[in-house]
């Protein structure tokens, strides 16, 4: 659920799963959240913790806000679980690796507002490969859809994406090959002529529960990239591309495109039926629906192309493709509309332009094309707005639209703090608005507001939440959460770390002017521990003392020194109180409204 890892595409083969098992839940108190107040103009935030909960999930999937539920991965890669979105209780789990059968989540599905979870699914002994669908509510299989060797499956926001290159194309490879089939075609999975019928079986989400009979797969973690990068400003974006025309994608025949509701009605998931969709066609790419896998529309693949990634909002379709043409290799990126596949431009990109990888985002009908060291944007009609060399986004980017300009947020590595920036764009010809150096790790929506989330600037050690409007950002305000929490992405902000999660939602505040919303003004680190405390800690009394810059003092007593670093400076000393039991350590103090850290050496 982060806003944006770094870039990759997994394709592996997809099996039939396991029956979901109803758990025993042990339920939590959650603390209600306070909600935000609204009012004009962009202020800052500060953040109110909600519901709070352990958890031993190794990896979050993704939440779907019509569930509540919230679904996670088993660190060993084993086990898919549901949980309580405010409770942590777990309603459901589902099996990952059983007897030959093993399957992979569709890491690239971030939004899970359709209902279900995908997984490719693949059996070593029947080579049998399926994608499946499973319900966020039960964890049942909602649909599936048989997969050929070569098909790539990946998600789109709230649809799907599944492509099945010509048979002339050259095959696809596969991340171990030593579990690729023989044949560019495998076998479709048996199952009976008409549509599976199960026993049902209680469970604590509706009446009733199906039971699928089938063996399951085991997920495994997504691919990632670390790699730092440094931020230019002042690059000019470069002109509009044309976009190019394409043979008419063909919707379903009883397609509403207005509504963008797949042919096949939502699935009854207490009726006890898995309907199979159909497959692609060799040399044809389907949008499928993701809550009931009715195709929304088909489109060409051309000649010797793969689909290597796909994002999607609801409102656009962007896609990666590779294509192949003797020794030549070009990547293509696609924008199309995601509820009638009608194509908006193509344009062409630089496979060797960022060995970090090529990866996609979609936000508001605008596409963002990220590397390691490269970004491009895209408008929603399709024409590019920026492109960028010596920007990008090493750790996590995000992408959000306010108004007229498009909000990119580039975090810059983690072993720099302050290699991040957050730029707007003008939606109609790409001109830079206005800049930030910020490091941003997502852009969160509260009470119909846009704000940035990141670490404070150094040396504070807390988190610092920023608004953010179409001409410029307010000052950050620092929050009580550490400057290490990541915030994920849902209705409210979803903090992890290693002991569980918490939900946060912001509200706006009056910024006082000063250090990040406490003390009037920054402190001397020369004066901020007693003298009578720095004499104790030299052993003698004299020496020096030199500031190093606004927040960090080095005294010098012989072959001595105490180095001190203010973190933090409250209004008064309850509040000073409050942010030292945050951070307090072996080398953290407080004295009075001052949060220190010191480090004696010699």
């Amino acid at each position: 659920m982060r806003p944006y890892k770094a870039a990759g595409l997994l394709v592996v083969p997809a099996a039939v799963l396991t029956a979901s098992v109803a758990a025993h839940p042990e339920p939590v108190t959650a603390p209600p959240f306070e909600t935000s107040t609204l009012d004009g103009g962009v202020r800052a935030g500060d953040v109110v913790r909600g519901a709070a909960f352990p958890t031993k999930a190794g990896d979050l999937v993704g939440f779907d806000p019509t569930a509540d539920t919230l679904v996670a991965q088993a660190a060993a890669g084993t086990e898919l679980t549901g949980l309580d979105a405010h409770t942590g209780t777990v309603r459901w789990r589902r099996k990952l690796d059983d007897a030959g059968a093993y399957g992979t989540v569709l890491w690239s599905q971030n939004d899970l507002g359709a209902g279900s979870v995908l997984v490719n699914a693949y059996d070593r002994g029947s080579r049998a490969a399926e994608l499946a669908a499973l319900s966020t509510r039960t964890g049942e299989t909602r649909w599936r859809m048989p997969l050929s060797a070569r098909t790539q499956a990946m998600a789109a926001g709230p649809a799907t994406l599944v492509g099945e290159p010509a048979e002339s194309s050259s095959p696809m490879r596969w991340a171990d090959p030593r579990d690729a089939p023989k044949t560019t075609k495998s076998p479709a999975p048996a199952r009976k002529a008409e549509v599976d019928r199960v026993k049902a079986t209680p469970t604590s989400w509706g009446p009733h529960a199906k039971k699928d009979a089938k063996k399951s797969p085991s997920p495994s973690p997504s691919p990632s990239t670390k790699t730092k990068t440094k931020t230019k400003a002042g690059t000019k974006p470069t002109p509009t591309a044309t976009p190019t025309t394409a043979p008419t994608p063909t919707p379903a025949k009883t397609d509403d495109h207005t509504s963008g509701r797949a042919r096949i009605g939502h699935t009854d998931e207490d009726a006890g039926t898995v309907p199979t969709r159909d497959a692609p066609d060799p040399g044809k790419i389907n949008a499928v629906s993701a809550g009931d896998g009715g195709r929304l529309w088909s489109a060409d693949l051309p000649e010797g192309c793969d689909l290597r990634a796909a994002a999607g909002d609801g409102k656009t379709t962007a896609l990666r493709l590779a294509c192949t043409a003797g020794d030549r290799v070009e990547d293509r990126l696609e924008i199309r509309d995601a509820r009638t596949g009608a194509l908006r431009s193509r344009t062409a990109l630089d496979p060797a332009a960022d060995d970090g990888g090529l990866g996609l985002l979609v936000r508001g009908g605008a596409t963002l094309v990220r590397g390691a060291r490269t970004f491009q944007l895209f408008a929603p009609d399709g024409h590019r707005l920026v492109q960028r060399t010596g920007d990008g986004c090493a750790e996590y980017c995000d992408l959000a639209v306010e108004g007229g300009v498009a909000v990119v947020a580039q975090s810059g590595a983690a072993a720099d703090p302050t290699d991040g920036a957050l730029e707007a764009f003008a939606l109609t010809d790409g001109a830079e608005r206005w800049r930030a150096d910020r490091t941003v790790r997502a852009l969160v929506r509260e009470g119909g507001r846009l704000y940035a989330v990141g670490p404070a600037p150094q040396p504070v050690p807390f988190t610092a939440v920023s608004g953010v409007g179409e001409h410029g950002l307010s000052d950050p305000f620092a929050t009580m959460l550490p400057a290490g929490a990541v915030p994920q992405r849902g209705t409210a902000m979803l903090v992890a770390d290693n002991t569980g999660l918490a939900w946060y939602r912001i509200r706006p505040v009056e910024q006082p002017p000063g250090y990040l919303g406490g003390a009037t003004a920054r402190p001397d680190p020369c004066t901020a521990v007693p003298r009578a405390e720095v004499t104790k800690r030299l052993g003698r009394p004299g020496g020096s003392a030199h500031r190093d810059d606004t927040t960090t003092c080095t005294f010098t007593s012989g072959s001595k020194t105490l180095r001190v670093e203010v973190l933090w400076a409250g209004t008064d000393e309850p509040s000073a109180i409050a942010r030292y039991n945050v951070v307090k350590g072996e080398d953290i103090e407080r004295y009075g409204t001052v949060v220190v850290a010191t480090r004696t050496t010699g």
